[in-house]
């Protein structure tokens, strides 16, 4: 059995590579859960210590997947088993003893994109009724993620690294990776995928600019700001922080992603007033 894992972040698109992969490649076996993510599957995931998952000095429990992996993809006749879940990124050394042969890609989304889903997606559902709460929180996520992402590179310097936006621009960048003989003969001109079904978008589309309208100019401005402290890892994926000039700009070339980024801005800043108000009554209601 082959390995092809995607060290990479949560919310930073891995779940259109991963599909994108598996339409290009020959003989890939991905997880058939809404992730695509091969610690996701039940079996697999009952064996992991959620609480550490994210603790690079303690080691993952990888022995449930060794054996459940290569029998989902035996089973379904591919020697590729195809691999990106997000916590995976903290245990790389780990990873790449335990599954062999592996080919390795490292991602990584900006930090604007990042944060404005994980907001839109998680802030609610934690109780961060505050946007500024919120981007506090999933800003210092980026940069502890990122971090550790730039010490992977570091570490193991003959991996890719590829960003989001680089593999939306040019998915088939993914492919110079590979080798040509790996590549499906009648590879289609045009691929459909699933993409995550939270999103609805089933096409290759850099999503950033919806992010930036959903963020707005001063949650941009305090990201940037909070980001001052982080320029080395910023540099090192050759990222920078975005201007209000630039978002707008971005916006303007985008509008049709930018009003979905509105919509949902409106829907958050609209279940944030009513979370509040079942908070402050429920707080009334026990006096």
């Amino acid at each position: 059995m082959n390995y092809i894992f995607i060290f990479s972040p949560y919310n930073s698109g891995t779940t259109i590579v991963s599909e994108y992969i598996a339409s290009q490649i020959k003989n890939c076996y991905l997880p058939l859960n809404r992730h695509r993510e091969g610690l996701k599957i039940p079996e697999v995931w009952k064996s992991i210590d959620k609480k550490n998952r994210w603790d690079t000095r303690k080691k993952i429990n990888y022995d449930i997947a060794a054996k459940v992996w290569p029998k989902l993809a035996s089973e379904a006749e591919c020697g590729n088993f195809i691999e990106a879940s997000p916590p995976n990124l903290c245990h790389m050394a780990q990873a790449i003893e335990t599954f062999q042969p592996l080919q390795s890609i490292l991602f990584i989304s900006n930090p604007y994109h990042f944060i404005g889903s994980c907001i839109n997606r998680y802030a609610l559902k934690y109780k961060m009724l505050s946007i500024n709460e919120a981007i506090i929180h999933y800003t210092n996520k980026w940069k502890f993620l990122s971090s550790i992402q730039m010490k992977n590179s570091i570490n193991y310097r003959d991996v890719p690294v590829i960003t989001y936006e680089n593999f939306c621009s040019n998915p088939d960048i993914i492919l110079t990776y590979f080798h040509p003989n790996a590549i499906k003969d009648d590879k289609p001109l045009q691929t459909t995928l699933k993409g995550k079904p939270t999103t609805g978008i089933s096409e290759i589309i850099d999503m950033t600019p919806k992010y930036l309208c959903f963020l707005r100019s001063r949650g941009i401005e305090l990201i940037t700001k909070l980001l001052a402290d982080h320029e080395e890892v910023l540099s090192f994926f050759e990222y920078k922080t975005i201007s209000i000039k630039e978002a707008n700009k971005y916006i303007r070339d985008n509008l049709l992603l930018a009003n979905d980024g509105l919509y949902d801005r409106i829907s958050w800043d609209k279940l944030s007033e009513e979370h509040q108000a079942s908070f402050i009554n429920s707080k009334s209601s026990t006096k």
